[in-house]
């Protein structure tokens, strides 16, 4: 029996171009690029204690960069701000942006003051940040 490999060949050639297009459409997932603040890409949050006496902790946080991940939103951009390790807030419609949280101890029967020592500041003109979906419940698809 003769095989007709134009018809098979044929076939072939459509579920390839098939997969090729279903890859392009979902295989093709957004990437974030790397905003260095004078870091290395991908550097997590550096956290150093200063100083740590019984009167005060001094403690330095330096950010050497984040990810940035174009978003479209109703056929607007926005961007996902992430840093490498830390989790971001999940307030229902304010921006989704990430938070560096450490722990120190605190003596019993101790008062407690914050005052931020010096603080270098960067803003991203046209730059709107994602807003959070707030902290779904498991029961939300």
């Amino acid at each position: 029996m003769p095989v007709d490999f134009t018809r098979r060949f044929a076939r072939l050639s459509a579920a390839l171009a098939l997969i090729a297009a279903i890859s392009c459409i979902w295989g093709n997932p957004a990437t974030a690029a790397w905003v260095s603040l004078g870091g290395p890409e991908g550097a997590g949050v550096e956290v150093r204690l200063l100083e740590s006496t019984p009167e005060r902790i001094v403690v330095d946080y330096t950010v050497g960069g984040f990810d940035a991940e174009e978003v479209w939103i109703d056929g607007n951009v926005y961007y996902r701000v992430t840093l490498p390790g830390e989790p971001v807030f999940l307030e229902a419609r304010l921006p989704e942006l990430p938070h560096v949280a450490r722990s120190v101890i605190i003596p019993d029967g101790q008062r407690m003051r914050l005052s931020v020592l010096e603080a270098q500041v960067e803003e991203y003109e046209g730059m709107a940040v994602v807003p959070s979906k707030g902290n779904l419940l498991r029961t939300v698809d």
